[in-house]
């Protein structure tokens, strides 16, 4: 982006210079004098209105043919003329490349100032130097065509001298700025005012490249310009370096959209993965539910069983204590029959409920002991059809306890304990305990059950979890206990293992976290 600032005309008329001490003096391309500052007048002795059109050569001290070379030069030139008899040194500026004329400063020089001078010319000089080495410099007319450069101005332009004189400025416009940007600064300049701004320009090559403006407008005796110079500093590498900075400021903007759209995507991801735990939790609740009462299907008979056994008990001895043909102290042992028996049943009802409860899910610590035990008085009448022995002595009271939702274990706990008996054989048994922390997982233990059935193949292990996968018969269960079990495990943070070979029985355990450790 281009900036334009405005300023003051470069040169006012000359009436302003008549407070130096230099001799000032403006000549027309046939060498008459047309203005002149008081410093002048006062050196030859005649107002400006008295030298106004005529020749310069009478009040310069030179000869015609010799000033007439010197016009002819159009160049900036310094010489040395005698002025009544005093020496003189000028420095001579063609305007408008001497088509419109000449402005002449002259200073009168003693013996004691031409040392002086000789060295203020040199500096003027170094001066120059430095300007044309660092600066690109181009003079202008009124039109804007080219009427002088320097060597800055062709290395980095990449033109001769030859090529460009004469030629307007349009030979180096890259087509970046619209003609609003150009209409103000030639209203600006034409005002006689400075004007500043950054360009890019279109070397001969074709190449682009920046320059730093300033244009200053030399003006003519009514206040108007008649040529213009431009002072150019490049400054490629810097807009170079504003570009790339613009371009990052870009790319951090956009990255940062594109992280604020990131987080709506990933909260609205956390969202919808939140309402699929939730719904999940839900399912796995009601497929839990689900094994139960198909747990509860394969287990009525035994339950049955269980209660009709003490119940029969129960319904005798009290019937022999409403006939009142007992002694007294048989009658003590038998409410003693009387209160086992109901105590009996009420464990394994109690057991039964336990089980079957539908409730939301809540962890509690509970002991691993209880916990199997609950189980095993229900699994018992169905082991006990088989003949297979369920072994607790490996389950330590108090051993473990743990932080799990007390129903959904229970289920995954009777799912393994059924699936033992029913692989074992007749007379088997089945052995259950707490295993030690999990290695690699010390909050962990697990509660192990071990049969002594056929054992699983490899191939077997791997679907083990999957759902409806058995290898019961038709009619013996749902292929959903295993997989339930899995489920519980992972949903307390566990998991369920498997150690297993052909003919060498099978070890379930399920890890589930122990309270202390959370």
């Amino acid at each position: 982006m281009s900036t334009v600032s405005k300023g003051s005309a470069s040169l006012l008329p000359l009436s302003p210079w008549d407070h130096i001490d230099a001799w000032v003096v403006e000549v027309d391309v046939n060498g008459r004098i047309v203005r002149a500052n008081e410093a002048f007048e006062q050196g030859v002795g005649r107002s400006v209105d008295e030298l106004k059109g005529e020749d310069a050569l009478i009040h310069l001290g030179e000869t015609g043919p010799w000033f007439e070379r010197t016009l002819l030069g159009a160049a900036t030139r310094n010489f040395e003329t005698f002025v009544g008899g005093e020496e003189v040194s000028w420095r001579m500026y063609p305007v408008a490349g001497g088509r419109e004329g000449f402005l002449l400063f002259g200073e009168p020089v003693d013996a004691s100032q031409r040392l002086l001078s000789v060295e203020s010319s040199r500096q003027a000089e170094v001066y120059q130097f430095a300007l044309d080495a660092s600066a690109i410099v181009a003079t202008t007319d009124a039109r804007g065509n080219i009427t002088y450069v320097n060597e800055r101005f062709c290395e980095v332009a990449q033109y001769e001298r030859e090529e460009v004189i004469g030629k307007n400025h349009n030979i180096l416009n890259s087509g970046l700025h619209d003609r609003a940007f150009f209409k103000d600064m030639w209203a600006t300049i034409g005002r006689g005012q400075v004007w500043r701004g950054d360009i890019r320009n279109r070397a001969k090559d074709g190449s682009y490249y920046w320059v730093s403006t300033t244009i200053v407008p030399v003006l003519d005796h009514r206040g108007n310009p008649k040529q213009y110079m431009a002072i150019r500093y490049e400054i490629t590498e810097r807009k170079m370096a504003e570009a790339a900075l613009e371009r990052m400021v870009r790319e951090l903007a956009l990255a940062r959209e594109q992280d604020r759209l990131h987080a709506e995507q990933l909260e609205h991801a956390l969202l919808n993965l939140q309402k699929a735990h939730r719904t999940i939790r839900e399912e796995q609740a009601k497929l839990v539910q689900a094994e139960k009462l198909s747990s509860i299907g394969l287990l009525a008979s035994g339950v049955a069983h269980e209660v009709n056994n003490p119940l029969a008990g129960v319904m005798a001895c009290i019937k022999r204590l409403r006939h009142n043909e007992l002694k007294a102290e048989r009658r003590e042992e038998y409410f003693e029959t009387v209160q086992e028996g109901l105590e009996r049943i009420q464990s394994t009802v109690r057991a039964l409920l336990d089980f079957s409860r539908q409730q939301k899910s809540a962890d509690g610590d509970y002991d691993g002991a209880s916990l199997v035990q609950s189980c095993s008085r229900l699994v018992a009448p169905a082991a006990g059809r088989k003949n297979v022995l369920i072994d607790l002595d490996e389950v330590g009271l108090g051993a473990s306890i743990f932080r799990v939702d007390r129903g959904n274990v229970l289920q995954g706990i009777m799912n393994l304990l059924v699936n033992a008996v029913q692989a074992s054989p007749n007379g088997a048994r089945v052995k259950v305990g707490i295993a030690s922390p999990r290695e690699g997982h010390p909050e962990q233990a697990g509660i192990r059950v071990r049969d002594e059935g056929p054992g699983m193949t490899a191939d077997v292990l791997d679907k083990a979890r999957d759902p409806f996968f058995s290898t019961k018969p038709e009619g013996e269960g749902t292929g959903l206990g295993l997989a339930v079990t899995s489920s519980v495990a992972l949903a307390h943070g566990g998991d369920l293992t498997f150690d297993s070979r052909p003919g060498a029985g099978t070890t379930a355990i399920l890890w589930l976290p122990l309270a202390d450790a959370r």
